[in-house]
C-alpha cells in the first residue's frame, strides 16, 4: 500500500536536505577556514596561548595565496574596545596549497600580554570558485612566561607590572614549633625559597600578603595565647622564629623595587598598624575597620584582593559582643578564635568526650542555629576536656579569663527554663549590626553565614554576591584567601561582561598544593587585556599553571 506525503511534510524534507547539504564541508558548496591552535570565537574569551610564533589557516580547498596575503588581517585589541592593524605575514605551506601560516612581520612571536584578533573577510573564494561563507574571526591572548626568579620575562624590558598574592601563611611562635602543633613548620623552607625568587624577579612590582600571616589564634586552650608576655614580644618571637622568612620580606620592603602589601586576616586580625610598622617597617598596610582591609593594586581598579573573612559568621570581627566581658574599648574577637584553640587541643589529645546534646525545643529562637552550629564543631574536633571546666585561658584583646567550653555554647538556664550563653550573648541577632559595622556590601542571612567554617563554597559565592552582581561596584576581578581552597573561576557580572573569582589557598604544612595568585594587565598601556593565573608552587622551585582567566579592559 502505497502512502502520500502531505505538501508539508514533503516542503519539511526537502529543506532538512538543504540544510544537510549546505552546512557539509565536503561537497564543496562553501569553503571552511580551521586554525591552528584551536581559537576562541569569542571576543570577550580569548583562549590564551604561550610563546605563539605562527598561527596555521587551513581551508578545506586550496586557495588562491594573493587573495589570502590580500584578505588575511591580525588586529591587537585595545582598553575600551578599540583594536589596533598589526603588520603580518602570510606564507603559503609548502605542497600545501590549502594551508597557510600567519606571522608578525618583526617579531619571532606574538609579543605576551596582548589580545589578538585573526580576520578572514567574507567573499573570500577557492582555487574552484567556492566562496566563504561567514569569513573568520578568532580571538586568543598571549600569556606571560613566568618563572619566580631572575629572568626577565620576555617582551617585558624590565617593566614591573606582575602582581603576586600569597595568604593564609599560618607562622607561628617558638612554642608552637617546640610543641609541634604549629601550622607552619615543614613548608618554611619553600616559602622561602619562593619568597626569595619572586623578591629577585625583575617584572615583579608588589607582593601581596593576603591575611593570616602571623599566627595568634593557634594554640592549646590550656596555655596562654601569647605565652604569657604581651602581644608585642609574641609576635617578635614569632618573627624571631620564622626568620628565614620575614627576613627575606624584610629585604624586599628595604630594596624598595618591588611594593609588599599586608592585608589583616582573621589569625592576625588583632595586629594593629602600628606593631606591624615596628616588625616590618615600610611595608603598605590595606584596611578599613578593625581586623579587615581590601586592597586594588595601582591602576587596576577591575581588582578587588581581600582575605574573606569579613563574611564569615565564626571568624568576621565582633566589635558587638562581650563588651562587658573585655577590657579593651574595640574588643574584636570572635567564636572563630575559640574555636581554634579547641581544635588544637583536640589535635594534641584525640580522646574525646561524649558529643553535644541535641538542644531539642528551644523557646527562644536566636539560639537554636548557633547550638546547631557548635554541635556540628565539637562532633568534628573533640576534646577531652570537661566542658563545664575553666580551662580556655585567654589574656587576649582586653579578655581576662578563663572560660569553659559552656561558656560558649548555650545552656538552659534551671531556673527558667530559657537558653542563655556567658560569651557572645545574642550573637545571631546581632548578625545584622555586624556586618554592617563591617562594612558588608550586601548582607547574608545568619545561617548561611554559619556555614561558611564548614563550606568554602559559601565564601567562593561572596565575591559574585558583593561585587559581581553588585551594581554599585565595578570589581571584575576578586582574590580572597581563608578557606585554604585554591581555584580561579570565570562568570559574568550583571552588565553580562565576564568576572574572574581566585583564591590563593594556603602554604600550611598538609595542604595538597602550594599556591600563588599571579596578576598582570596587558603589557602597553593601551592594552585590552588583564590576566589573572593561579600557580602551584613546587618543592624544585618550579611553578605549573592550575588555571588562567583573562579579561577585556
Amino acid at each position: 500500500m502505497s502512502r502520500r506525503l502531505s505538501f508539508g511534510s514533503s516542503v519539511w524534507l526537502c529543506l532538512t536536505f538543504w540544510l544537510l547539504t549546505a552546512c557539509s564541508d565536503g561537497d564543496g558548496s562553501r569553503l571552511t577556514i580551521r586554525t591552528s591552535p584551536v581559537l576562541s570565537e569569542q571576543e570577550d574569551a580569548p583562549v590564551v596561548l604561550y610563546s605563539v610564533p605562527t598561527v596555521t589557516i587551513t581551508f578545506n580547498e586550496a586557495v588562491d595565496p594573493a587573495e589570502v596575503a590580500a584578505g588575511a588581517q591580525v588586529f591587537r585589541m585595545l582598553s575600551g574596545g578599540g583594536r589596533e592593524l598589526i603588520p603580518c605575514l602570510v606564507t603559503p605551506v609548502p605542497d600545501h596549497p590549502e594551508q597557510f601560516t600567519l606571522s608578525l612581520q618583526d617579531e619571532a612571536i606574538f609579543p605576551p600580554g596582548e589580545v589578538y584578533e585573526i580576520s578572514i573577510p567574507e567573499g573570500l573564494s577557492s582555487q574552484g570558485g567556492t566562496a566563504v561563507s561567514n569569513g573568520l574571526r578568532r580571538y586568543f591572548a598571549t600569556g606571560y612566561n613566568f618563572v619566580p626568579g631572575p629572568t626577565e620575562v620576555e617582551g617585558l624590558q624590565g617593566s614591573r607590572i606582575f602582581t603576586i598574592c600569597i595568604s593564609d601563611l599560618h607562622l607561628g611562635d617558638s612554642r608552637s614549633i617546640a610543641q609541634g602543633y604549629g601550622w607552619m613548620q615543614e613548608n618554611r623552607a619553600r616559602l622561602s625559597a619562593f619568597l626569595d625568587a619572586a623578591g629577585s624577579a625583575p617584572n615583579v612590582r608588589e607582593v601581596v600578603l593576603n591575611g593570616d600571616i602571623l599566627e595568634e589564634w593557634v594554640a592549646p586552650m590550656s596555655v596562654h595565647p601569647f605565652a604569657g608576655g604581651s602581644e608585642v614580644s609574641f609576635l617578635q618571637d614569632v618573627v624571631q622564629t620564622n626568620q628565614a622568612v620575614t627576613d627575606i620580606l624584610k629585604n624586599i620592603i628595604s630594596t624598595e623595587q618591588i611594593r609588599v602589601v599586608y592585608i589583616p586576616g582573621n589569625h592576625d586580625m588583632l595586629v594593629s598598624e602600628a606593631i606591624m610598622e615596628q616588625l616590618f617597617p615600610g611595608i603598605i598596610q590595606a584596611r578599613d575597620v578593625r581586623g579587615l582591609g581590601a586592597y586594588t593594586p595601582e591602576d587596576l581598579p577591575e581588582v578587588l584582593i581581600e582575605h574573606g573573612h569579613r563574611y564569615d559568621f565564626f571568624n568576621a570581627p565582633d566589635p558587638l559582643s562581650n563588651r562587658d566581658l573585655s577590657t579593651h574599648p574595640d574588643a574584636i574577637l570572635p567564636p572563630g578564635f575559640f574555636v581554634s584553640r579547641m581544635a588544637i587541643s583536640s589535635q594534641m589529645n584525640k580522646s574525646a568526650f561524649a558529643p553535644l546534646k541535641a538542644a531539642g525545643p528551644a523557646d527562644n529562637y536566636q539560639y537554636n542555629l548557633y547550638r546547631q552550629a557548635w554541635s556540628l564543631i565539637m562532633n568534628n574536633i573533640p576534646v577531652s576536656e570537661d566542658p563545664s571546666e575553666k580551662i580556655i585561658v585567654t589574656g587576649i584583646d582586653g579578655y581576662a579569663g578563663p572560660y569553659a567550653i559552656n561558656d560558649l555554647v548555650p545552656q538552659r538556664n534551671p531556673a527558667n527554663g530559657r537558653w542563655d550563653v556567658v560569651l557572645f550573648k545574642g550573637i545571631e541577632d546581632t548578625w545584622p549590626q555586624r556586618q554592617n559595622a563591617n562594612l558588608v556590601r550586601i548582607p547574608t542571612g545568619v545561617q548561611d553565614a554559619m556555614m561558611s567554617g564548614v563550606d568554602h563554597t559559601y565564601l567562593d559565592a561572596q565575591a559574585d554576591r558583593q561585587f559581581f552582581r553588585n551594581s554599585g561596584t565595578g570589581q571584575r576581578v576578586v582574590i580572597f584567601g581563608h578557606s585554604h581552597q585554591p581555584l580561579i573561576q570565570a562568570g559574568t557580572n550583571l552588565q553580562q561582561k565576564k568576572t574572574v573569582y581566585a583564591n590563593s589557598g594556603t602554604w600550611t604544612d598538609g595542604a595538597a598544593s602550594l599556591n600563588f595568585v599571579l596578576v598582570a594587565p596587558g603589557r602597553k598601556t593601551d592594552s585590552a587585556p588583564l590576566f589573572v593565573v593561579l600557580y602551584e608552587y613546587h618543592p624544585d622551585g618550579t611553578v605549573t599553571r592550575v588555571g588562567q582567566e583573562v579579561l577585556l579592559r
